[in-house]
């Protein structure tokens, strides 16, 4: 099973950091390209704080933003990403308000959301209205479907009366229409599931023009199951997936029989209906799964029922219940062509009785989550299903009514349709969240603080630490394709051990020595040791962290050598969102003994040499005075500044051995057990060499000519 918790830890933590605004996931949705690097998207609640991440361009910050449509230029950028956050307290809570026009109806029995971010019909709601009326509150709805954009506004300009795409749904009572379902082309399933209207018709995205019909029922074979047609009875649930001559349609149908026969052992079968481009398809359905043990009628005994699939492939079904029990579950799991439950809510000891469900379910595939919506006074109740053998009821959403129908929006937000508080509530998990929507049709929803890979010693492994080495721990935070590491403020980042012991490190900002940069220069790693890969074209933010500040900050001078400590780095984005990343780990390593030990210093206290390559612990350079142990014969580099604390520098000195003046970079050979490398700078106090007064330069005239400035 597909998890987005698995690749970026999902927590819930109140940080503060971010204004504080209605309490909702919002997202971007409804893309749409405006002319002229001009673009328009639509925000379907307030959020604390959007900026644009514009590739080719520097991101634009557009700051707290409240619900609806927002416009924005791409500048000179090819592409970008829309980036919402928001931060509130955890816990369900509703943010529409019942005195919207667009949350009032008289009886709604489906409602969904589209969850295609390619889409310019991306968080479009659709509420299928099943008997027309007056609510309470004074609106007055008619039999069909509704449509909204994300933000809940009337997108089409409908009004109060619902589309009913040609198709007379007063005919079929209050079960008419039904249950609604997107599909992946952004074309609209309505299902009826009623006697004297049942079927399946399909709508437009925006709901304009006539509704097909999807089957045909010409010849009525009712023999006292009402709503029995010549291939599909009353249906209950609509799922789709595929496109084009791929389409293929799947239904619950209280009514159709596995065989011609009349009788009820098919009401829990998934009926498989393959059907391509057709309209009004004909040909009995076939059986993807078979609600057919126990024998002959299986655990689904209740005609209100809805599935929805898994991305595994197998399918939750849910029923009407009061209490349940083994025989008659409120919720089952079936895999693909089985011929029984593998899942039974009543069964798995683990889980509370799902007491009065009421037959209703969607299902949130990346973050593992299924709601299912009760009657009076329990609410909806939101499942856990990442172990699909041993659901954990995670919450409860406090939704007053009947829960006719539930849905999930791409973001996690959770959209409830109630005939008998005659509303649509939507409502919000709170917490802190970062949606991201990509102008390449992606979609990203991260419950903060954003965890990125972290990558000690790059292109290192084992990530050999030297307490007394002088140098730098060499980090990197790791890009990815959807987590962009350019989006970190470099100066809020911040280095701790995992355990929480010690305190934290800002990374070292040189000269002298290094600084924080942008460059790829790492991959991600998620295997229990090390790697030795560097670059793997995703951008990095890679930093150096001081190690004479490391070891006492984070307190490790008593750990003894050997000792692994895991490290994480974290901080926040360039728009106050937080992050931390996953831990790494370092080996604390003794320092270099002879032979081939290279102690480098300077006559300036603390500048910054460059070594390489790497020694026996992996340290390179270091702030002078530092030692580093190599192999015999090895060959090493040291690379001087030109001037440190105002100070040109002179020339190296090798075991005491001047080397040629004005030359910073020296090469040599390990060839003792030690050696001495010094960094010779001019004294600023004495203008020489080691003390020795400088000699004027006698400038001899050339053909009769004077020297400059006499």
């Amino acid at each position: 099973m597909m998890k987005l918790r698995a690749g970026i830890v999902i927590v819930a933590l109140a940080v503060g950091l971010l204004a504080p605004q209605a309490l909702a996931v919002p997202y971007a949705s409804g893309v749409t390209d405006l002319g002229g690097g001009d673009y328009s998207f639509v925000l379907n609640q307030d959020a604390g704080s959007v900026f644009i991440l514009r590739t080719g361009d520097t991101p634009l910050l557009l700051g707290a933003l409240t619900k609806g449509s927002h416009t924005f230029n791409i500048g000179s950028g090819s592409a970008f990403q829309i980036v919402v956050s928001n931060s509130e307290a955890p816990g369900w809570a509703q943010f529409s308000d019942d005195n919207d026009n667009t949350s009032k109806y008289y009886t709604p029995r489906g409602v969904a959301v589209n969850q295609n971010a390619a889409s310019p019909y991306f968080g479009w709601i659709y509420v299928a209205e099943g008997y027309a009326g007056t609510t309470g509150s004074g609106r007055t709805t008619t039999d069909g479907l509704y449509v909204m954009s994300a933000d809940q506004a009337d997108a089409t300009g409908q009004g109060d009366a619902a589309y009913d795409g040609g198709v007379d749904w007063v005919v079929g009572g209050s079960s008419s229409p039904f249950r609604v379902h997107v599909a992946p082309d952004d074309t609209v399933y309505i299902s009826d599931w009623s006697d004297g209207h049942s079927g399946v018709w399909r709508a437009a995205a925006d709901g304009l023009g006539m509704f097909d019909k999807m089957l045909a029922d010409e010849t009525n074979v009712n023999s006292g199951a009402g709503g029995l047609y010549d291939n599909h009875g009353s249906i209950a649930s609509v799922y789709v997936e595929g496109t084009g001559m791929g389409t293929v349609m799947y239904t619950l149908d209280e009514d159709w029989p596995e065989s011609l026969g009349i009788g009820t052992e098919g009401r829990g079968d998934v009926l498989r209906y393959d059907i391509g481009m057709d309209i009004e398809h004909t040909g009995p359905p076939s059986i993807q799964a078979d609600d057919d043990t126990p024998s002959p009628e299986g655990v689904i005994l209740n005609s209100r029922m809805d599935v929805v699939r898994d991305d595994d492939g197998s399918w939750w079904i849910a029923q009407y219940r009061w209490t349940e029990s083994p025989g008659a579950p409120s919720l089952t799991r079936f895999l693909d062509g089985g011929t029984g439950p593998v899942y039974n809510s009543a069964d798995d000891l683990g889980l509370p009785l799902l007491i009065a469900d009421y037959g209703n379910l969607d299902i949130h595939n990346g973050f593992d989550m299924i709601a299912m919506g009760a009657r009076s006074g329990y609410g909806v109740y939101i499942l856990d299903i990442s172990d699909p053998d041993n659901l954990v009821l995670s919450d409860t959403i406090p939704q007053s009514g009947y829960a006719q129908d539930v849905a999930f929006d791409i973001a996690g937000n959770v959209y409830v349709a109630s005939s008998s508080s005659e509303t649509l509530r939507i409502w919000s998990p709170g917490g802190d969240w970062l949606a991201i929507t990509g102008s390449d049709g992606t979609f990203f929803p991260f419950a903060v603080p954003v965890v990125y890979d972290l990558d000690i010693k790059p292109g290192s492994c084992p990530n050999s630490f030297n307490r007394k080495s002088r140098g730098v721990l060499h980090t990197a935070v790791c890009g990815t394709e959807t987590l962009d590491a350019t989006m970190i403020d470099i100066a809020s980042v911040r280095l701790s051990r995992a355990d929480g012991i010690g305190g934290q490190v800002a990374p070292h900002e040189g000269p002298p020595g290094p600084h924080s940069f942008f460059d790829d220069v790492a991959t991600p790693y998620h295997g229990e040791s090390c790697h030795e890969l560097e670059a793997d074209g995703i951008v990095d933010l890679k930093m150096y962290f001081q190690s004479e500040v490391v070891t006492p900050v984070l307190e490790l001078g008593t750990l003894p050598p050997g000792a692994l400590v895991e490290l994480v780095v974290s901080g926040t984005l360039i728009d106050g969102t937080p992050f931390t990343t996953a831990g790494d780990w370092i080996r604390l390593v003794p320092p270099g003994t002879p032979p081939g030990l290279v102690a480098v210093s300077s006559t300036v206290p603390d500048v910054w040499i460059d070594a390489y390559p790497l020694d026996l612990q992996l340290d390179d350079g270091g702030f002078a005075d530092f030692q580093r142990s190599y192999p015999q014969t090895s060959l090493v580099t040291l690379t001087a500044p030109r001037m440190a604390e105002g100070v040109r520098f002179a020339r190296w000195e090798i075991d005491g051995e001047p080397q040629a003046r004005g030359q910073t970079t020296i090469d040599f050979e390990v060839v003792g057990e030690v050696m001495e490398a010094k960094a010779v700078f001019l004294n600023p106090g004495v203008q020489g060499i080691q003390g020795a007064p400088v000699q004027p330069i006698q400038v001899q005239p050339i053909g009769g000519m004077q020297p400059a400035g006499r």
